[in-house]
């Protein structure tokens, strides 16, 4: 009885009714404490730091009140060198003050690699150690042997290069190919309709080299120049032509799709055209 009593007088009441509005008191501190220490509702727009140096990109942080950190760096040869080229998170992502954004930039200096010895074997097993090491297929050069599509010499900036030698990293290695005393041919691949940026590689897998080339009046910027596409290549395709190894193949580019219509009957000279070497 006397515990009962205890649990329904007025000092147990109040205590209980004390605990509950501490209880409240310090729920209500932790909430707060964790609300200015999280920064609830207090996110910024993270500024877009792709195309800057890592000068400007630690500026534009610091004016907006946050910090860089950089997590990679690669070697791209048609970007600036030393500037952002990507970043994490996002431009316009909502982050809270202080986040470190992570950005990949480009490095000043391309990546070394090794040269392989592609001396001896046929052209495919070269072009497979060559981009298994960071390298590409540069011109192909025939000579007259019995091995035909045989590397019988690679070359580095039209100089021999040899096996172990370290040059920077996605360069152009020459090749030079036996062409079965000239008794072998390769068929005209077909170029029509084509980026720049994909006509070397179809050349190289034809066993063909990429001559002249030539942008009409559509073209005036370097950006125009990616975006254009082929509208006539010398040779001509042809199913039933074949021509020699090594047959440098001339391209006109354009940004008018019409071209591509009437390209057969339609002939541009050099002259007309503003010759790219």
């Amino acid at each position: 009885m006397k515990i009962l009593k205890y649990f329904i007088s007025k000092d147990f009441l109040k205590n209980i009714f004390l605990a509950i509005i501490i209880t409240i008191i310090i729920i209500w501190l932790v909430m707060l404490c964790l609300k200015v220490y999280t920064r609830h509702g207090q996110s910024r727009a993270v500024p877009d730091l792709r195309g800057h140096t890592l000068v400007e990109a630690q500026k534009i942080c610091k004016k907006n009140r946050l910090r860089y950190q950089i997590a990679d760096s690669v070697y791209l040869a048609k970007q600036p060198k030393g500037v952002v080229i990507e970043q994490n998170p996002l431009p316009g992502s909502r982050v809270k003050k202080r986040r470190n954004i992570f950005l990949i930039v480009n490095a000043v200096n391309p990546e070394l690699v090794d040269v392989p010895n592609i001396v001896g074997v046929s052209f495919r097993q070269a072009k497979a150690l060559l981009e298994s090491n960071g390298l590409l297929i540069g011109k192909l050069e025939y000579v007259r042997d019995i091995a035909t599509n045989n590397v019988l010499n690679q070359k580095y900036r039209g100089i021999r290069i040899i096996p172990g030698s370290q040059i920077p990293k996605l360069s152009k290695i020459d090749l030079v190919l036996g062409n079965g005393f000239g008794n072998k041919k390769t068929y005209i691949p077909d170029i029509i309709g084509k980026r720049i940026d994909l006509v070397h590689d179809l050349l190289i897998e034809s066993y063909c080299n990429l001559g002249t080339i030539l942008y009409d009046n559509t073209i005036n910027t370097k950006d125009d120049s990616l975006k254009a596409f082929v509208w006539k290549q010398f040779p001509e395709f042809n199913d039933n032509r074949s021509i020699k190894l090594g047959t440098y193949v001339d391209l006109w580019f354009t940004l008018n799709p019409d071209k591509i219509s009437f390209s057969d009957s339609l002939s541009l000279s050099i002259e007309d055209a503003v010759k790219i070497k």
